[in-house]
Formats: structure tokens, sequence, C-alpha cells
């Protein structure tokens, strides 16, 4: 058998062939694995400054697997910085070969861990890798073509990435784990497409999927992300806290969007298409606070779609309920979501806005809302602008509108509908245009409680807005054109019921009624028109009042336009200081300005016009203080008409209406008045009315009946050509008190002092006053008509008899009280003129008489007295001195004053009650210890006047020797002595004037 002969040449490239295979072999899985793995660590250390570790590296060359197991590199302080569990890299060679490009069947990588750290300084682990010192290599220009890649399966399986951020106040962590990313052949080729999924969950809540298609050339997305769950507080906590001024306490998401993504000839195009979002459980509250300022339990919009190169946006609905929002302006007038939202600067004083130019070649956005649904919201609003801040409260607040979009003319319908403050009702529907501006709506109101906004009005009068309930009907159209006067229209209805304001300074009605109805209201802002058909008032109270100044009342209510001007300067500061934070100051006064300056010359004369005022049911106090005996009288019954009331030059108010006084004497009030001319004749008749009518209130007031009594008042007022001429003629015929009532709550008053001040001989208070004079007069007061029965006129000359004393001899001053300087009994040369008067008015009313109770006080009358004790006690000292060494009795009255003695006596006296004050040196003089800076006897007299109480009996004296200073003083005056009588002297009486005074007392009989 012969031998197979293989030629030299085969054996020769088997034995190559086989030693390559060998080589390579060798090379493949053992000598390139262990260099990987012996270098890539000394690479980490080199390049990174990092320990890098692989538990293990397998590569197979013939099936080009790679298989990396346990990779573990570290941060620069040893803890974790990135690891993971496998990736497994296998490379298609035949497929690569047959494409001529690279193709991988399988790229995965198992348990990746990555975490990340941020330090107070805001550098992060990775930062000193993103910083080279070496120059960057010149980039060659690139094709645009991308490298041939298709990866057959991309899975990054179970990942874990952990933050740690300790750069804000209070440092954060959070952990994304698991994390999954799965891609389907996923490639680089032209129109080529691959499917991806990513999955992540976030450890402290929320899940994100994202699944779809991507092409990379050209590139192309088309998918669906769907993220939920995620926690709004650790969202803020983790990015937020340190940039904003809020803090959001709770909320999570629904987020689904389809989109897709395209690379097209104008540009890149994003459209989304039926995405929606839902916000479940928001609440934001300050900073530093605990409430909730905002608080959205449910908010959703759907069908949302997007385009970009059509740059439209648009919303199928928008939907929330039970939101509540708690808002306010704060003293300086910015509302507190202004600082809420507002970004936190490191640099305050920073407020300079960067200003964006636009291309006004710029197509702007369409944003379309197809339905807008808010259902029961609350609003908590307060103003804290004012003294007193004011509460408003929006609740069941719905809000409701459909086919809303941005465009140039657009209207965009709404409906709201909401309770204010619980009571009242407030309904809008209507639509509004945003560009021109324009807008036509129905408001309904009512039972708006007017009592709640009482704050807006303290600061221009002292009325108390006890009540009142505000209706309205009304069509309100606003119309902004470009160069032109905002216009505003308003045609309708409206109401108030049950309106009562008060006086706060008497705490008693002002002005009240049951029912104001307006009817066809019809306003014209531009055109400066204001027209009413009807006023109809229901159970109108009125009180008019003319003082004794004959001012009225109505004055007393307003407050001063010296106060008001006050508060405009300073409200215009404050205007200008917030002009002034938000920038350019200059520009906004100019504007101002400007605004002002055309409405001046475009403003046109107002025009007013009521056809007819109606009063029915209604009641008036009136009462008079400018005549000698004051006069009030209560009417009801009061019904009537007042026509005329317009801006026309020759308008002529004509008003008439009666009623009756305590529902029995008839009163008639009637009058014309011109008022372009300033001609008026007006006449109030008050015909018999019997004053026992009255009693009950006397009784209540008082405590006594009016036996008998009657009066009339004819009160007339004609003016013409700036000329008044008025008649006040009063008579009231024997009036005579009655019985005591038996009413325990009654202040018991002599009502027979009132008449003893007021009653002529014959038993008639008669009065007959006559006006004239000049309108043009500035000097000159016509007495004005306001409330006041007459039992308060009475009650108050009862109580204050000595006002109506100091009235009739042209006084001002209270002769009540008689004052004196303290430790004093001397009157005074004031003191005197006021008994000067008071001794007038006695000698023309002899059935008054005068009781006076002398007074002392300790606090004030004490001191000046105490010097004088501390010299008698002294002298009491040196008497017993005396009487001792002369045996004889020596009386401190007889001893002379010596300095040098009292000296003596102060100093003995001093340092045995105030041995650590005081002492006596070596040659015997007084001095004293721890005190080198003062004056012995200085010292020594003020304690020693301090130790001294003060004496009852002295105190007593000084107040009989007043009274007596005071009986003298009339008695001088010759009035008898039999009608002033001294009553018992008193110490420290309630004194709320804190006054040095003796009380003075009239009686009758």
């Amino acid at each position: 058998m012969k031998k197979l002969l293989i030629p030299k040449t085969i054996k020769i490239l088997f034995f190559c062939i086989t030693g390559f295979l060998l080589l390579y072999s060798l090379l493949g899985f053992l000598v390139l694995p262990a260099v990987l793995k012996d270098q890539l660590p000394k690479i980490a250390k080199e390049k990174l400054n990092r320990i890098a570790q692989i538990k293990t590296i397998e590569f197979n060359p013939f099936s080009m697997e790679l298989n990396l197991q346990g990779f573990d590199i570290k941060n620069r302080d040893d803890s974790d910085f990135f690891k993971f569990t496998q990736i497994y890299i296998n490379i298609g060679v035949l497929q690569s070969i047959k494409d001529l490009s690279l193709t991988i069947d399988q790229f995965l990588i198992k348990q990746p861990n990555a975490s990340i750290k941020r330090n107070k300084k805001g550098d992060f682990n990775f930062t000193d890798l993103l910083v080279s010192d070496a120059e960057p290599e010149p980039k060659e220009e690139e094709n645009g073509a991308l490298f041939p890649l298709t990866i057959i399966e991309t899975s990054i399986s179970d990942g874990k990435f952990n933050w740690s951020d300790n750069f804000y106040s209070k440092p954060q962590q959070e952990t994304i784990s698991p994390l999954n990313i799965t891609l389907d052949r996923f490639t680089t080729h032209v129109d080529k497409q691959s499917q991806m999924s990513l999955a992540l969950a976030v450890g402290s809540g929320g899940e994100l999927n994202w699944t779809g298609n991507l092409e990379l050339t050209p590139l192309k997305s088309k998918g669906k992300i769907s993220l939920n769950g995620l926690q709004f507080k650790k969202i803020w906590q983790s990015f937020l806290q340190d940039s904003v001024n809020f803090k959001i306490n709770k909320g999570t998401e629904l987020i689904d969007i389809d989109y897709q993504l395209t690379e097209t000839e104008k540009g890149l195009q994003f459209l989304i298409h039926n995405a929606s979002i839902k916000i479940k459980e928001l609440q934001l509250s300050e900073k530093e606070g605990t409430e909730p300022v905002i608080n959205i339990p449910d908010f959703s919009l759907s069908g949302i779609t997007f385009d970009l190169l059509e740059q439209k946006v648009g919303v199928k609905k928008i939907s929330s309920t039970d939101a509540k929002f708690t808002t306010w302006l704060t003293e300086e007038g910015a509302i507190n979501y202004q600082a809420l939202f507002s970004p936190v600067s490191d640099n305050p004083s920073n407020t300079e806005k960067t200003e964006t130019t636009s291309n006004p070649n710029d197509k702007p956005w369409q944003v379309v809302l197809e339905q807008l649904d808010m259902a029961n919201f609350t609003v908590d609003f307060t103003d804290k602008t004012l003294a007193t801040p004011v509460h408003v409260n929006l609740s069941s607040l719905n809000l409701n509108a459909s086919t809303l979009n941005n465009q140039t003319g657009a209207s965009l319908p709404f409906k709201l509908s909401t309770h204010v403050n619980k009571a009242g009702d407030l309904s809008v529907d209507g639509s509004i245009v945003l560009e021109p501006f324009s807008s036509t709506l129905n408001v309904k109101a009512n039972n708006l409680a007017l009592n709640h906004f009482q704050p807006y009005i303290d600061d221009f009068t002292r009325l108390q807005l006890v009540s009142g309930l505000l209706g309205m009907n009304i069509e309100l159209s606003m119309l902004q054109k470009d160069d032109s006067p905002f216009e505003l229209k308003l045609k309708g209805d409206s109401y108030i019921s049950e309106f009562i304001t008060r006086d706060s300074t008497s705490n008693k009605d002002f002005l009240t009624w049951k029912q104001l109805d307006v009817k066809k209201i019809d306003i014209d802002l531009v055109a400066n028109s204001y027209l009413i058909d009807t006023i109809n008032i229901d159970g109108l109270y009125a009180k008019i009042l003319i003082k004794k100044d004959k001012s009225m009342n109505f004055s007393d209510v307003m407050i001063s336009a010296e106060k008001e001007d006050e508060g405009s300067e300073k409200t215009a500061e404050k205007s200008s200081d917030t002009a002034a934070s938000t920038g350019d100051k200059k520009k906004e006064e100019k504007t101002v300005i400007t605004t002002e300056q055309s409405s001046d010359k475009t403003e046109s004369k107002v025009t007013y016009k009521v056809a007819s005022i109606n009063i029915t049911n209604s009641q008036t106090d009136f009462s008079d203080k400018s005549l000698i005996l004051p006069f009030a009288a209560h009417i009801n019954k009061l019904k009537g008409h007042i026509t005329g009331v317009s801006s026309s030059p020759d308008a002529l108010i004509k008003a008439d209406l009666d009623g009756r006084v305590a529902d029995l004497a008839p009163v008639k009030i009637t009058g014309k008045i011109k008022p372009e001319k300033g001609d008026s004749a007006i006449t109030l008749d008050f015909k018999s009315m019997p004053l026992p009518l009255i009693t009950p209130y006397m009784a209540e007031f008082a405590g006594r009946k009016i036996e008998k009594g009657n009066m009339s008042l004819n009160l007339k007022y004609d003016i013409q050509k700036n000329k008044l001429t008025a008649s006040n003629n009063l008579l009231i015929d024997r009036l005579v008190l009655g019985d005591k009532v038996d009413n325990p709550n009654a202040t018991s008053l002599p009502l027979g002092l009132a008449i003893a001040l007021l009653e002529d001989s014959d038993g008639k208070i008669k009065l007959d006053v006559p006006i004239t004079g000049s309108l043009d007069d500035p000097q000159f007061s016509v007495g004005r008509l306001i409330m006041d029965t007459l039992v308060n006129v009475l009650t108050k000359i009862i109580s204050s008899p000595f006002n109506a004393i100091a009235s009739l001899v042209g006084s001002d001053d209270d002769i009540s009280k008689i004052t004196f300087s303290a430790g004093e009994s001397l009157l005074e040369d004031a003191q005197k003129t006021k008994l000067d008067g008071l001794a007038k008015a006695l000698k023309n009313r002899p059935a008054l008489k005068l009781e006076i109770k002398g007074a002392a006080f300790s606090a004030k009358d004490w001191p000046p007295l105490q010097a004088e004790a501390l010299n008698k006690q002294l002298l009491t000292i040196r008497a017993e001195e005396l009487s001792k060494k002369s045996k004889k009795n020596v009386l401190p009255e007889h001893l002379k004053h010596s300095k040098d003695e009292n000296q003596r006596v102060m100093a003995d006296l001093f340092i045995q009650k105030f041995p650590a004050l005081g002492e006596r040196s070596l040659l015997g003089d007084p001095q004293l210890i721890n005190m080198p800076d003062g004056d012995f006897y200085d010292v020594a007299q003020d304690k020693l006047t301090k130790m001294i109480t003060p004496d009852p009996q002295r105190l007593k004296k000084l107040a009989v020797k007043r009274a007596q200073a005071i009986a003298k003083h009339l008695s001088d005056k010759e009035i008898a002595i039999d009608r002033v009588y001294l009553l018992d002297a008193i110490i420290d009486p309630k004194n709320t004037e804190n006054l040095i005074a003796a009380d003075l007392n009239l009686t009758v009989n």
C-alpha cells in the first residue's frame, strides 16, 4: 500500500493556518481578556483618577462574543460611582460581511447601577471627568452620513440610578429602579426603523413608560409616552426648594402622550395627538407656611394636540373640581402669588428685565380650547392694604366656556357663577374679544352683603354699614379701540334691600331703608351720561339734624378733605413705588400724564336725570338745635314723591311729602328747588303736636310722665338770587311734668330744671327766629335739617344743665367744675369769670339753687404740701429739744425759721432714717455714703419728704377751703346765701377728666 504523499506546500499551509488559529485562539480567549482586565483599571486610575474593578472578561474570537462581568468603578472618595453585573456583546460577523456594515446581534447590559452625587458647592461627582487639560483635536469635516450600524437586540435590564443631592438647604435622595430599555433592530441605515421601549420606576413614586419606533436617517419617531404617579413634592425637594418661593406639599400626575417626530424640508416637525394630563391632590403653600394657598384635588387636560411647524395648540377639554385658592393683597398692594411664583434671585437688587425683541413677521401661535369646565371652586381673598382687612369668600364657583381661541377678533363666550361670602349669588354670562378688546356681559347678582366691605368706606365716612343686600340685573358692554377712550355702557336694574347705616360717633341709625329699587339704569361712561327712570324707596329712615352752629349732621359723618388728600398722597406714593419696582418709572408717569391730558380734551359734560323718586312707608327723625329751645320730632307714615332731578339748566325739583308725628300730628313737607340758579322754597309745618305723646320715651329715659303740653312748629326757608329769608316759629304751651314712673332702668333726672331754664313767666316756651343773609358770605351758615327727638334734647339739657346756663350767658366754658392749682384754694381769674357768668344766670332764674362740693386729690395736691409737712416735722423736733433743754413747753408754731437749725435737725433725722446713705465725718459734718455726686441736704430733703404719707386732715381742710372760696365769690356777686349749699367735702373722688376741681350742681326748689 502506497503512502499518501502530501505536498510540502500544503503541509506548510496547514501548519501555518493551524498555528494562526491556535495563536488567534490564544490571543482571543486568554491574552486579550487578561490584558483588558489588567489595563482597564490602570487606565481608569490614570485617566479618571478612579479605582475600577472587573470580575471577569470573556471573549470568543470565533463567535465574536464579549462578556464583561462584575464591573465596578468608584468615586474618588471610594464610594460607588458606576457598576453593572454584565455587559454582553455579540457581533454578527457573517451579517456584517454580507451587509458591509457593523451588525451586532445582541447588546445587553444587566443591572447597571449609577450613583450621582452633588455637594454643597454644586459640583457633581463626575465634574472632574468633564475637564480635560489636553487640547481638542481638530474635527474632520463630516459628510453628514452616519456610520452604518445595526443592533438586532439591545437591552438594559434591572438598572438602578441613585441620586444624592446636598446642594440645597435640605439634602435629598432619590432612586430610579428598575430601569429597563429595549431596542429591536436599532439601525442607522436609511429608511430603516427600530422598535424601542423604556420603563422606569421612581423610588418615591411614579413610573415612566415610553414605547414606539425610531428611525435615525431621516430622523423619525412615533410612539407613546406615559408618566404616572410622580410625586410633585419630591420634585420640589430635589430640584426647586431653593429656587422658588413656594412649597409643594403633595400632588401626583398621569400624563399620556401620542407623539410623532419627523425631519422635513421645513424643519423638525413635532406632533402630539390626543394627549392627556391629569393632576391629583396638588397643594402649594408658602415656603415657610403650613396652610396651602393653592389646593387642586383634580385637574385634567384631554384631547391635547400640538403642531410645531403650524404653531398650533389644541385642547379638547380642561376641567377641574373642588379647587381652593387662598390669596391676599399685601400691605404694599401686591397679590401674594406675585411673590410666591417669582424666582429666587441671589442678587435681589438686580431687578432689571431682559428685553426680548420679536420679529413682526413671526407667525403667532394659534391656541384653541374647545371646552373649559371649572366646578365648585373656592377663592378666599383678603385685602390687607386696609387698616381692617376685608375678607371675601367665593364658593361654589363654576366657570364654563367653549370654543376659545386667541385669534384676532375671536369671541370667547363663557358663563361664571359663584356664591359670595356664602350668602350672595353672582353670575356673569357673556363673551369677550381679546383683540381688539370688547365685551358684552350679562351680570346678575342677588343678596350681596355690603357690610363685608365696611373697611373700604372707613377712610371716607364715620358710618358703620350694619347691613345691606345688593342685587342687580344689568347688561355691561365694553370696547377699547386704538387711540380712543375706553367705552363702557351699562343698562339694567338694581336694588339694595335691608340697608342700615349707623353714625359711628353717636352710635345711632343714620340712613336706612327696607327696599330701594332703581329701574332702567342707562349709563354711558364716554358720553358722561347717567340716566335713571325711577327710584322707589320703601321703609326709608333718615336722621336729619340742624346743630346749634347751624351745620348739618351730614358733615359729621364725612372724613375731612385734608385726610382724603393725605390718603391720596399715600396712594400716589405707593403707586409710584410699585411702578419703580417694575422698572421704567419715568415712562409710566409720562404715559399717565398723556392719558390724563387726552381724557381732559375728550371728556364730555356730565348729564344726569332721575325722572321720579317715590317714597312709601318711611320715617325720619328731625331735630333743630339751632333754636333757643331745641326741637325734635319723629315723623312716620312718610310718603310722597320727588320729581325733576336733572342736570338740565331749566331743571325744577319738586318735593311733596306728608306724614305723621308719633302717628298722630300731621306734618307737611313741600318744596321747589332750581339747582342751576340756586333758588328754593321749602316749608315744614308741624301742627298741634301733643307732648304727652312722647311720655313713653320720657318714662323710659327719665322716669317721668308729661302731664300736659302742646307744640306747634313752622319752618320756612326761601332762597332767591342767593339771598336767604327764613323763619322758625316754635311754641310749647303749658309744659307740665307728671308722676314718676317705676322703671329701674330709667335715669332719674330733674326735668323741672330744664323747664326752669327755658320757660317764660307765662309758662310758655315761644321762639320766633327769623334768618336773613347772603349765601355768598363765607361766614354765613344755614341750619340744615337732621334728627333727634324732643325727649333726647331735654335729657341732654337735664344731664348737662351748666351747658344750658353757659349758652344763655354766651360762654363755652364748663361751669360745672371750678378748677384750682395743685395745693391751692385761691380762685384764678379764669374761674372767677366762669362764676360771674353763673351768678348772672342765677339772678335771672330765682328757682335755681346751687350745691358746691369741695374736693382734694392726694396724687396732685399732696406733693406741694409735703415740703410744708416736712418743715413742720423739723420744727416739732426742735421744739421737743428746746422743751427738754429749758424744761419748758415750747410749741413749734412759736419757733422762728432757722436754716442752720433746720439743716442740723434734717441731717440727724436723715442719718437716723437712712444709715446706709448718710453719716457724720470725724469733724461732725454730715456727708453722703456711696453718693459722692449728690448734695447732702438736697438728697436728705427729697428722701425725708417722700416718707411723709398724705395727711387726710390737711387734704380735707384744703377741700373745704376751696368750697368756701367759691361760695364767698358768689356771695360777693349778690347771690343769697340761702341759695348756696356747701356739701361735705371729699378726698380723691372719681375723676375721669383728671382735673383738680370742685363740682357744682344745680337744683330746683
